[in-house]
């Protein structure tokens, strides 16, 4: 009988001392770079996580990112794949609008274009997120003329609301002044 009771209470003892002995601090280590890193109860490192930025987390997808959409369509522009730079604005649309690219195209062929944007921010509207920024291409004909185009392009989404389709979610463009500005000075002919 003594053998049987002395495991019983070996176990009531461990139990009681493992609610005890747990670990209620946050500790404090170095990693290898001689940075402070915060630690929890688990032993994970908090500061690892990707949050992202207040308009985006990091587990946004990218569909909802005005940048990415933007970048895509200047990554066709500058390959001077044209139609496919009108298919990430519009893919099932059909618009007699002349778009970006359309005004580009124009005015080719080139030998070169680099397209950038600025950063801006996503404001919301009854329903709606906009994204405006200026948009700027500087091209090289293939006869070596210089070009620059600028303006301001607005791409236009709807708010995740309850019943939306992928497609009314997705970023497309929405309005934009795209004018070819003259070239002065080293470049231009």
């Amino acid at each position: 009988m003594k053998y049987v009771i002395f495991p019983a209470l070996a176990l009531a003892l461990a139990a009681c001392g493992a609610e005890t002995n747990a670990p209620t601090e946050t500790a404090t280590i170095e990693d290898s770079s001689a940075v402070d890193v915060a630690q929890n109860d688990t032993g994970l490192d908090e500061t690892a996580v990707d949050t992202g930025t207040e308009l985006a987390p990091a587990e946004t997808p990218d569909y909802i990112l005005p940048q990415a959409k933007l970048q895509a369509w200047a990554d066709y522009v500058e390959l001077r794949d044209f139609a496919e730079a009108a298919k990430v604005w519009r893919a099932s649309e059909t618009s007699d609008a002349r778009m970006p690219e359309d005004i580009i195209a124009a005015r080719g062929p080139y030998s070169e274009i680099l397209v950038d944007f600025a950063d801006s921010e996503i404001e919301g509207a009854a329903g709606s997120e906009y994204y405006e920024t200026t948009l700027t291409v500087d091209a090289i004909t293939r006869d070596g003329q210089a070009l620059h185009f600028e303006g301001p392009i607005t791409l236009k989404r709807v708010n995740d609301v309850p019943g939306a389709s992928d497609e009314e979610l997705a970023w497309h463009y929405d309005r934009g002044s795209l004018a070819l500005v003259p070239v002065t000075g080293e470049g231009s002919k």
